[in-house]
């Protein structure tokens, strides 16, 4: 199991870049960056601006997730600025498929991996088209924006779903979750055709880091 852990937790950027740092000797693979707006979700955090003090601090790969409104107008800037894979969300392109497209296709063109999201309450079957498009599918498991919610169980069968389609049209796509994951359900999406998991508050509060680790990988 990839696991993608979350600079969201802390609450504000000089205790984000400490704690992103305290964690660079853990043997886990992705630091998620969760970039808000207060548009797309009421909560705001950082933009592109800000990555490069991320990447600076840390020896992971970004995952970088815009939970943005308009994610057309600065996507590129994120590529950029380090990261390694860039998820956007399927909901604000409702009606402009074609826009989207063309923004996935391009993060690929610049050599890196492509990753699109969907909501608790999107019903998978509006992404499927999407798929051969994407390396990584983040379904959420909690409401977008906010840290510190419990896993939502309606995306068990949404995992169920997306990882047949995968398998029926041979793609390569990896499904990632987010949301609400820690030592009581991790195992669920072991057991499924889950390749990854984004984490924030399970990391950011346990007091056995190393521990908290090998649990969220299956080791």
């Amino acid at each position: 199991m990839l696991v993608s852990i979350s600079t969201n937790p802390p609450k504000t950027r000089d205790e984000m870049l400490k704690y992103v740092e305290s964690l660079n000797d853990l043997d886990f693979d992705y630091i998620h960056c969760d970039v808000m707006d207060g548009e797309f979700v009421p909560q705001t955090t950082y933009d592109y601006i800000f990555l490069p003090r991320i990447k600076k601090v840390t020896n992971k790969k970004l995952d970088v997730h815009l939970m943005v409104k308009n994610p057309q107008d600065n996507y590129e800037y994120y590529i950029d600025r380090g990261a390694d894979i860039l998820t956007v969300h399927y909901e604000p392109f409702k009606g402009r498929l074609n826009e989207l497209i063309n923004m996935l296709k391009n993060i690929r063109a610049r050599g890196i991996k492509a990753g699109l999201s969907i909501k608790v309450t999107t019903l998978e079957r509006n992404i499927f088209s999407l798929l051969k498009y994407v390396d990584v599918v983040l379904l959420m498991s909690v409401k977008v924006g906010k840290s510190g919610q419990n896993f939502d169980k309606r995306v068990l069968p949404k995992i169920d779903s997306v990882s047949m389609y995968i398998k029926t049209h041979n793609l390569n796509t990896i499904i990632e979750v987010d949301g609400g994951i820690n030592d009581n359900n991790i195992k669920l999406l072991q057991e499924k055709d889950v390749k990854m998991v984004a984490v924030g508050s399970y990391m950011y509060n346990a007091k056995d880091k190393v521990e908290a680790t090998r649990i969220l990988k299956g080791n």
